[in-house]
């Protein structure tokens, strides 16, 4: 698929953008007010999945609607402060908050259905759930639970259409003392409001509205962290091509919408964050996806210049090399986006982990470069994250002190394993303990209607209602550690061991460790040495490759394993 014509940012964009940089985003206080304030009024209700999805829809019903100049795409926060009076409600609100049970734990971290919520919109959705609660028998004790769940994931939808309605009927009253041509905008922006995200997608414009309006949602009033918009150059594309095919839309336009959809996640997730949005790749088949929308994505990096989206190229073979090429030029004009990710890698491990093989094309970089599959995930990732190259300095240290004894490099490498193995030990229980607070004190209804299988087998996302719910952590420093390994085989123990210096391994050692914590205070020949003199991972020289291909395969051994609360496994993961 060769590269279209692309198009910079209009004027509109860039006031948007600039409007965007300018707030501070935050969790609404909104949020907070609402959602204190129907969880305290529902202690009545024994279910607390159903107390979580009126707290939901309470803060969807109640929230200030706020449409700017510029918007064609609506649905972020309000930033306005509170009242004198709410500032009031609000303290008490934050108070009985306070005062609840706490979940440890992850959430989000992945991208929900949008086939599912593009095809048949929330109302369509509505009905699987009533139907699926209409098979269930109340006075079952295996279905009681089962029947709150679906109650409340009733109440979220609900929640949410009412939520769009609102947004209709303030761009209905904007419209009336707009000029004619926002006015012709704000009068769109109330039909797509009326039709989505409450019943199936018919354009480019309502698919983009829907998705970045329940992402929103899902982030800042249910309080479900980084949800990714997936692979949009494939969602998007049927609605795309139709409305070009029909004249109904631009390639201008369709940028500019495009671009809006970009700016979104900045107005509703807060700063450090990541929002990630895939493109290019392969379909189950092994055919290259890519088309228009695939170089329109990374020509919105250039135009929007904003931290969310981060853009990942999945690349394979097959990748056409104008794709690539866009990528590096945009990557080297505005820098650290778009990523590149192997395709063949990914798509391979996925599959090893049991994804079928049509979930397994279709995966998400949940954050950073954590790997979840698109609308099926409970993954969490990065929990936790394991630095490799302070357990070592902790064992040197031990070994300096002569409380460990590492005569030759294969003690010293055994003994780090048997720490690293007590880590990981240690860190699956704490997770498991996390997976059990989250499923005893934190449920996620509207995520779940839009997460495969929750709806199916009657539990909420966090009670283990996903398809896969492995946890994924992440061994942090492989390189330098490695480079680490190599300079003390050498220098410590192989026939360079004439600095640092010693009588014996636990002075030399010691001696070592002097050095680094001075930063090689007088010792620059030294660390010139170590740098040049003693082979780097990741240039092809078998001596140092061959210690990470030892540590990551012990890492894989010992993580096997384990498992984890709600199944999937301990699975690792390098940065």
């Amino acid at each position: 698929m060769p590269c279209p014509q692309l198009h910079p940012a209009t004027n509109r964009v860039r006031r948007l953008v600039d409007i965007a940089l300018s707030h501070h985003v935050q969790r609404p206080w909104e949020a907070e007010l609402y959602s204190g304030e129907s969880l305290a009024s529902s202690l009545d209700d024994p279910f607390w999945v159903r107390r979580r999805a009126k707290a939901v829809a309470h803060i969807l019903r109640n929230a200030a609607v706020e449409i700017g100049e510029d918007e064609l795409l609506v649905g972020r926060p309000s930033l306005r402060e509170p009242t004198g009076q709410e500032a009031k409600r609000l303290e008490k609100a934050r108070a009985f908050l306070s005062a609840q049970p706490r979940a440890a734990g992850q959430s989000g971290h992945c991208c929900i259905d949008l086939q599912k919520l593009l095809s048949l919109g929330a109302a369509g959705v509505r009905d699987e759930v009533r139907m699926l609660r209409a098979a269930r028998d109340s006075a079952n004790p295996a279905d009681t639970a089962a029947i709150a769940f679906y109650d409340a994931c009733e109440e979220a939808l609900d929640g949410l259409c009412e939520y769009a309605r609102r947004h209709a009927e303030e761009a209905e009253r904007l419209a009336e003392t707009a000029d004619a041509e926002r006015r012709e905008e704000l009068l769109e922006i109330a039909d797509r409001c009326r039709r989505v995200p409450e019943y199936p997608a018919r354009t480019f414009a309502e698919a983009l509205q829907a998705v970045s309006m329940v992402n929103g949602v899902l982030h800042w009033a249910q309080g479900t962290g980084l949800v990714s918009p997936g692979h949009l150059d494939r969602w998007a594309l049927p609605y795309y091509e139709a409305d070009i095919a029909d004249g109904t839309l631009t390639p201008v336009q369709a940028q500019e919408l495009l671009d809006c959809f970009y700016i979104m996640p900045n107005e509703n997730v807060q700063r450090g964050l990541a929002i990630g949005l895939m493109v290019g790749g392969r379909d189950e088949d092994g055919l290259d996806v890519t088309n228009d929308l695939s170089y329109m994505c990374l020509q919105s990096i250039r135009n929007v210049g904003l931290a969310y989206p981060g853009v990942g190229i999945c690349y394979h073979e097959g990748t056409p090399d104008e794709l690539l090429e866009l990528g590096c030029a945009v990557l080297a004009e505005v820098g650290a986006n778009p990523a590149v990710f192997n395709d063949d890698v990914i798509t391979r491990g996925l599959l090893d982990a049991g994804v079928t093989p049509a979930e397994a094309c279709e995966y998400q970089n949940s954050t950073c470069v954590e790997i979840t599959p698109a609308g099926a995930s409970n993954v969490w990732v990065a929990s936790p994250y394991f630095n490799l190259c302070q357990i070592l300095l902790d064992l040197l240290g031990e070994v300096a002190s002569g409380a460990t004894a590492a005569e030759d490099f294969e003690s010293l490498f055994i003994a780090y394993t048997e720490r690293l193995a007590v880590a990981i030990h240690d860190a699956v229980g704490r997770d498991n303990v996390n997976r059990h607070s989250c499923h005893a004190n934190r449920t996620f209804p509207l995520i779940s209607c839009f997460t495969r299988d929750c709806l199916e087998r009657g539990l909420d996302i966090d009670q283990g209602g996903a398809r896969y719910n492995w946890i994924e952590c992440s061994f942090v420093g492989l390189a330098n550690f490695v480079d680490s390994l190599a300079v003390i085989r050498e220098y410590v123990y192989g026939d360079r061991a004439r600095e640092p210096a010693g009588e014996n391994i636990a002075e030399r050692i010691g001696a070592l460790l002097d050095i680094l914590g001075s930063d090689f205070a007088e010792k620059e020949d030294l660390r010139r040495e170590f740098i040049n003199r003693v082979p780097s991972y990741g240039n092809d020289e078998p001596c140092v490759d061959e210690l990470a291909v030892r540590i990551t395969d012990f890492i894989a051994e010992e993580c096997s394993k384990h498992d984890v609360v709600l199944g999937g496994g301990f699975k690792p993961g390098f940065f």
